[in-house]
């Protein structure tokens, strides 16, 4: 069986304590890059209950990956990108799963040789069309209770705001909400969520499609037209972008907050819940009163970066997900917590003695454990298996368990 996708390793030996471990930017794989903007990250199985392991989808508006030929959509396996057939002829902007099938919307014309209008599946061979035909592209992309549903990049009410996909066929959902428009729409615990202009352009509004009900979501604007862009949400977090107040909100499963901050690009636009707090990424230099640089922990009423952050030309955070103590970053800047990286970039735990592999805090602290716990990154292609910090390919060879044994022979502090 292939081994597990090198950036979501699960190790089999669990984790004893949290008290020799440290959240920190972790060092890629020297492959893991792209040339150009990353949208969107999403888990795919190829096989659903097969014995091949999942793979990370990659998608946005790039024509390479760690040095391979791509078009705007790639597959990480833990070693190598995999082209997903041609790819799509324009960027990508959103990815779901769903039947085995990875969906993918943006803006284009085709996928592959087939042409396709702005929405397309794949299903390990070929794609296929789903064809939603909006000159402003489909901008968003969600799965709910086993059905895509997906928004167009319209803020006119003339247009439905958002559509069901019925195979062969897509069905408009009329709102039952006050909201002129869609231009987001997001799963939100077993919500359905949805956000754009609301009546006469007086607010942005957030409004629940079918589901639970969420906080009373409606912000007064501070534009002319206010209105909400994008919506982001992993349990129990959410966030919110647009035209309003300080342009960004920030939902904890019972309030919103509206932070503020200081914005040079877009505001919060991504979040994902991590070790018990969130992480929203976007593009800023502060949030509330603290200082950081498109990246930064929120705890429900403060911020607290995350090293030196997300630093590039424009820099910033697109896209952020989070499975098995490791967060993956996307978006497009070229530094992350000072190393060098690509468009991609890696945050989790790693212990603050490095043979201390499995975090434990009990003498000994180095044990057997901590060996299997490197034969299990090892295994898995996580970097932190790259004892010896090797750029040149594999990284990961029998330098690194002889780094390994040296390391352990001499012992933690």
């Amino acid at each position: 069986m292939p081994r597990f996708l090198l950036l979501l390793s699960m190790p089999l030996v669990a984790l004893v304590a949290r008290a020799q471990c440290s959240d920190q930017w972790l060092v890629p794989d020297p492959a893991f890059t792209t040339n150009g903007l990353v949208c969107a990250l999403e888990l795919w199985d190829p096989d659903g209950p097969g014995p091949q392991a999942e793979i990370l989808i990659v998608a946005g508006s790039f024509s390479s990956a760690g040095g391979a030929s791509v078009s705007n959509i790639a597959a990480w396996d833990g070693t190598h990108w995999l082209p997903l057939g041609p790819g799509t002829n324009g960027r990508v902007q959103s990815l779901a799963t769903l039947n085995g099938e990875v969906f993918a919307s943006g803006y284009f014309t085709a996928a592959g040789n087939t042409p396709a209008q702005n929405v397309a599946a794949w299903n390990g061979v070929t794609w296929r069309a789903l064809d939603l035909i909006w000159p402003f592209g489909v901008t968003s992309l969600a799965v709910y209770h086993g059905a895509l549903y997906a928004t167009r990049g319209s803020i006119a009410g003339a247009e439905p705001p958002l559509y069901r996909r019925d195979d062969p066929d897509w069905v408009a959902i009329i709102p039952p909400w006050p909201c002129l428009g869609a231009t987001a729409v997001v799963v939100y615990g077993d919500s359905l969520v949805v956000g754009g202009p609301g009546p006469y352009w007086t607010t942005a509004t957030v409004a629940v499609v079918a589901g639970p009900a969420i906080p009373d979501p409606r912000f007064p604007g501070e534009y002319q037209f206010p209105v909400v862009w994008s919506l982001s949400a992993d349990a129990p977090w959410m966030v919110v972008d647009g035209n309003i107040d300080c342009h960004s909100a920030i939902c904890d499963g019972r309030d919103w907050t509206i932070p503020g901050f200081s914005s040079y690009n877009s505001g919060i636009t991504a979040v994902a819940s991590f070790h018990g707090r969130a992480i929203v990424g976007g593009g800023f230099s502060r949030v509330g009163a603290t200082e950081a640089n498109n990246l930064a922990w929120w705890n429900g009423t403060s911020a607290s970066a995350m090293g030196s952050g997300i630093i590039g030309n424009p820099g910033y955070v697109a896209a952020l997900h989070s499975s098995n103590d490791r967060l993956l970053i996307g978006g497009s800047f070229t530094s992350a917590g000072g190393l060098p990286v690509s468009n991609l970039a890696i945050w989790g735990p790693a212990p603050d003695c490095y043979p201390n592999c499995d975090c434990s805090s009990a003498a000994p602290l180095l044990n057997t454990s901590d060996f299997i716990c490197f034969l299990n990154k090892y295994a898995a292609f996580d970097p932190y298996a790259n004892c010896d910090a090797s750029t040149a390919p594999p990284t990961l060879n029998v330098a690194d368990f002889i780094c390994f044994m040296n390391k352990f022979a001499a012992g933690c502090p």
